[in-house]
């Protein structure tokens, strides 16, 4: 998530060198669009109700939700987080140029990043992830400056441990708690293990009040970040920031032209890897193929995820800055310029239709991905109007104020 400074661009101008005016700003612009677009596919199976793993679904509604399991599950958010490390190592170099110090200034953002998130969470809805990505964009500050191959190296090794790391880490932290005040961890179990969240949520965000609707968020949030939730997400989101930052040192995202062949090859691994991955997590754990294997279909999410992503990410690259003043290329550009402002935008609209209207688990699938397209239609829209008065997206035009600390730039 980033503005117009963000981990593709500059300032308005500003552009890596070796890189021609627009195409990289461009090419990078559409990528975060598209993320933007592809999130909402797996968000909005939690805007329209409570997720129910022991449902029994309608046949096409199956379908569907296998469908958006394979083809957009984990994708998005190892996408975003991949440019959330471009933007890293494009603002390191640019702070260093104007001999600023580049981890103050990531901090800065990191920190603005935070607060939105914060706000978004606790205010409008708990699925947001721009707080795991400032959380983890501050652990990353220490591998700033590694060399592309040191970078390469962490990647894997955050992916293939990380997960054993953070629950025995978190299982520390909550012994140590429990240890000096056992009274206060029993809270916190009872908040961040509440058991069925389904009851609860329905009675939220289908009938509650807005203050009622708040503290179920509240404890979502605590769920997700004290549980199992955040401990298979971040190695994800660190992994692929590595690999940002990785890509922007190894001269691929300052001349992509030149580097064609090896991102074809990173795309077509990632395809050849991610998509077995991602069909044997649906057939082995979503009850098409049988439901013994839930751990390894688990696994295999979990690694396929960020590989389908690199296979997304290369391709589109590829065919964007192939074809860099198509319509689509220009509207998508538009969307990802204001990427942050989108995807705020994206929970306001549908908050409002599920909990504001009633709707909160009322509607299928099918439904909800028409709503989809609705909500499409305004994030183009909106994109396309603003940015042809405006340079910067409203929320991209603050962060960068918390940023500079009210100094404008650009």
């Amino acid at each position: 998530m980033t503005d117009t400074e963000g981990p593709d661009t500059e300032g308005r101008e500003g552009r890596s060198p070796g890189t021609r005016a627009g195409e990289r700003i461009g090419t990078l612009d559409a990528l975060r669009g598209f993320a933007i677009i592809g999130i909402l596919l797996v968000n909005i199976r939690l805007f329209r109700g409570p997720v129910d793993p022991a449902a029994e679904l309608p046949e096409l509604e199956r379908y569907l939700n296998a469908a958006i399991t394979v083809l957009a599950e984990g994708k998005f958010i190892s996408a975003l987080a991949f440019l959330f490390g471009v933007g890293f190592a494009i603002q390191t170099a640019g702070a260093e140029r104007r001999g600023e110090s580049p981890r103050g200034l990531l901090a800065r953002r990191l920190t603005g990043l935070f607060l939105f998130g914060a706000a978004h969470a606790v205010f409008i809805w708990s699925g947001d992830i721009l707080l795991t990505y400032a959380i983890l964009g501050f652990a990353v500050l220490p591998l700033l400056r590694l060399p592309p191959r040191a970078l390469l190296v962490w990647a894997a090794g955050i992916l293939l441990a990380g997960p054993a790391l953070l629950v025995l880490a978190g299982s520390g932290i909550f012994s140590a708690l429990s240890s000096v005040a056992p009274a206060a961890a029993e809270q916190v179990a009872q908040l961040a293990f509440p058991g069925d969240l389904t009851g609860p949520a329905l009675a939220a965000y289908a009938s509650g009040g807005y203050g009622e609707m708040t503290v179920q968020r509240l404890r979502e949030l605590l769920s997700f970040y004290l549980a199992y939730g955040f401990a298979t997400t971040a190695p994800q989101v660190v992994a692929m920031l590595l690999l940002g930052l990785a890509a922007v040192r190894a001269g691929w995202v300052r001349d992509p032209r030149s580097h064609a062949r090896g991102i074809l090859g990173v795309a077509a691994a990632g395809l050849a890897v991610g998509v077995p991955l991602n069909l044997y997590h649906v057939l082995g754990d979503a009850g098409f193929g049988g439901s013994a294997l839930v751990w390894p279909g688990e696994a295999a999410l979990y690694l396929g995820a960020p590989a389908l992503s690199l296979g997304y990410l290369g391709l589109a690259a590829l065919l964007f800055g192939r074809f860099p003043d198509s319509l689509p290329t220009r509207r998508l550009s538009e969307v990802g310029r204001m990427a942050l402002t989108n995807y705020l935008l994206q929970s306001v609209v549908l908050t409002a239709i599920f909990y504001g209207l009633r709707l909160y688990g009322e509607v299928g699938l099918p439904a909800a991905l028409g709503l989809c397209l609705v909500t499409y239609a305004i994030n183009f829209a909106v994109s396309y109007l603003w940015l042809s008065r405006y340079a910067n997206g409203p929320t991209e035009w603050l962060w960068r104020r918390l940023t500079y600390a009210g100094r404008a730039r650009g």
